[in-house]
């Protein structure tokens, strides 16, 4: 919320900053006690989870509904492939420097980002001092915003791009000097969330119940898997940098190549919006829990499992352009609050996940136990898959705008008194 009423510029900045100062202190409170150690990890996943919510707000403003797949992609696959640079690197640094050099030099190339950030970062375009007036014009047409005509609410733009033939000009120009104003301003991002309509709506708990599930599979492939392959096959991933690089590089490549291509398909007027959803968070979850599914039956094989965990993982990049962007579809307005409420709640599967696996294989790390860790992960995919399926969308929904029509309403009539005040005096 605090993303949408003031700045998702510093609340994005404060996260970053948060964690480079607790990185940077990890060495310290290593030496201190195991204590500290978890203290300051505590800090950094409270300064961590900031940032979703915040980013979602940013590409509200920022990006083109015409490319909102590819634009998400590159933001969320980022990790990824910081994943695929730093551990590598880190281990490079830990042999020649010591393990402490990895927190202090990563942690200082991170406060490099926080310089540039606030050199180069807006809030939206119309506060960007140096953008062109053409593209500025091109991100008013192009927002979704609504006016009031004859008591009806119509889309002003939702601007085709691929012909590259937008009037920019012409379009924007429907906005009426108080809408221009109004979005300028950002006063739409002060609305109260209609918690009422939130909480009624299925696309919403489509996404709530596909992050979580998807998550609880997420924290099995980075954690409780390589313990399997560690434990069961006797294969330690983790002494392996660049063979624990590979899964994640495979992601990043894919969520570049799918969220293009399916950008394509949607200019093309092949697909919609509810499609490309649909379609990312089936591949997202269906392809994970076959590969669970194919880890547990090939047994001790060491290469089909490390094959099996590469294409799971690969395959999870479908959640960018599945249901991790859809709350800028449903609802622009509150794209942020839904990120921050969804993701809390999948952040409760990194709680269950150990505890889980804990229960059934502490003591009895056997193949038979670890198939029932992999199957009921499976199913856990499987509810994703069907819930999203069944009660997804990729439409804006009619709570994002009520209090929106609302205000307008409202001051269109204050205005009608006051011009008949002014006419009969």
């Amino acid at each position: 919320m605090i993303a949408e009423k003031y700045s998702a510029k510093w609340v994005i900045w404060s996260s970053v900053l948060i964690n480079v100062v607790f990185t940077i202190l990890t060495p310290l409170a290593a030496n201190i006690s195991y204590i500290a150690v978890l203290v300051v990890r505590f800090i950094e996943g409270l300064g961590a989870g900031m940032s979703p919510p915040a980013i979602h707000v940013m590409l509200t403003k920022w990006v083109l509904p015409q490319e909102r797949n590819l634009m998400s992609s590159l933001a969320y696959a980022g990790m990824a492939l910081g994943t695929v640079l730093s551990l590598p690197f880190s281990g490079i640094l830990a042999a020649v420097s010591g393990w402490e050099s990895v927190f202090y030099v990563q942690g200082g190339l991170a406060l490099v980002w926080c310089g540039l950030w606030l050199f180069f970062i807006y809030d939206s375009p119309e506060n960007h001092p140096r953008i062109h007036p053409e593209e500025l014009e091109l991100f008013r047409a192009c927002s979704r915003e609504h006016v009031v005509d004859q008591g009806n609410d119509t889309m002003v733009c939702e601007a085709k791009l691929e012909n590259g033939n937008v009037d920019s000009k012409s379009l924007s120009a429907n906005l009426d000097d108080k809408d221009q104003s109004q979005h300028k301003s950002g006063s739409y991002s002060n609305l109260p969330v209609p918690w009422r309509a939130l909480a009624t709506s299925g696309p919403f708990w489509a996404i709530f119940i596909a992050h979580t599930c998807a998550n609880f599979g997420w924290y099995m492939l980075l954690v409780e898997l390589p313990t399997y392959m560690k434990a069961i096959l006797r294969f330690n991933i983790s002494q392996n940098a660049g063979l624990s690089a590979i899964p994640y590089l495979c992601l990043w490549i894919f969520s570049i190549i799918w969220s293009n291509r399916l950008d394509w398909a949607k200019s093309k007027g092949w697909i919609t919006t509810t499609t490309v959803r649909k379609l990312s968070t089936a591949i997202a979850s269906l392809i994970p829990a076959a590969c669970f599914v194919g880890v547990s039956l090939v047994g001790c094989d060491r290469q089909a499992a490390v094959a099996l965990m590469t294409v799971g993982t690969m395959f999870v990049a479908g959640t960018y352009c599945g249901f991790l962007t859809n709350h800028v579809d449903i609802a622009p307005n509150y794209a942020g609050t839904l990120m921050a409420l969804t993701n809390t709640a999948a952040t409760i599967p990194g709680f269950i996940v150990p505890a889980f696996v804990g229960h059934l294989t502490h003591g009895n790390q056997t193949l038979g136990q670890w198939k029932i860790v992999f199957y009921t992960t499976a199913a856990v995919y499987l509810v994703e898959f069907i819930v999203y399926t069944v009660l997804g969308s990729g439409e804006e929904q009619p709570w994002n705008t009520v209090f929106q029509r609302k205000s307008k309403t409202v001051k269109s009539k204050t205005e009608g008194v006051q011009e008949r005040e002014e006419v009969e005096k």
